[in-house]
């Protein structure tokens, strides 16, 4: 039997201008050496209404304190080219503003294509965000624990 240690939380965000997906997942993760035998799986978390960033930050606050996340992963919606759109700043704004009021570190993290593939997978507009959320955190995820067990 195994057990799970070093556990760490994580939340990612597809921030939308009507809608906010939420994601979470939790694993074990040990320096240098990648996850262990609990490797993080996303999920789909919450689907939040963007009324205002005030609003939204509060909420965010208050899931970052519930699960107690440890990190945070944001959607940043770059070009196909890999060049900054209009969206990608209004997001980099929003991630600025969370690095100043969230003591938990904030990510960045490239999103190209992710909605389509929610849109694909969830068939109904609300429920994209949370799809593309989990879309963005296994991604990193994946990633993180690549560049860590293959340095």
């Amino acid at each position: 039997m195994s057990f799970c240690y070093n556990i760490i939380m994580i939340l990612a965000v597809d921030y939308g201008k009507k809608w906010v997906g939420v994601a979470i997942a939790f694993g074990s993760l040990i320096e240098n050496k990648g996850f262990n035998s609990c490797p993080p799986i996303a999920m789909p978390y919450k689907i939040l209404t963007n009324k205002n960033n005030s609003i939204l930050l509060k909420t965010l606050k208050e899931i970052i304190g519930k699960e107690k996340i440890e990190k945070i992963v944001i959607g940043r919606p770059l070009g196909l080219s890999g060049m900054v759109t209009e969206q990608t700043k209004v997001i980099d704004r929003f991630i600025e503003t969370l690095k100043r009021e969230i003591n938990v570190p904030v990510i960045g993290f490239d999103e190209r294509l992710t909605s389509q593939e929610a849109k694909r997978l969830s068939g109904e507009d609300k429920n994209e965000h949370a799809i593309a959320a989990t879309i963005i955190l296994q991604d990193y995820l994946d990633r993180l624990d690549n560049l860590i067990s293959n340095p």
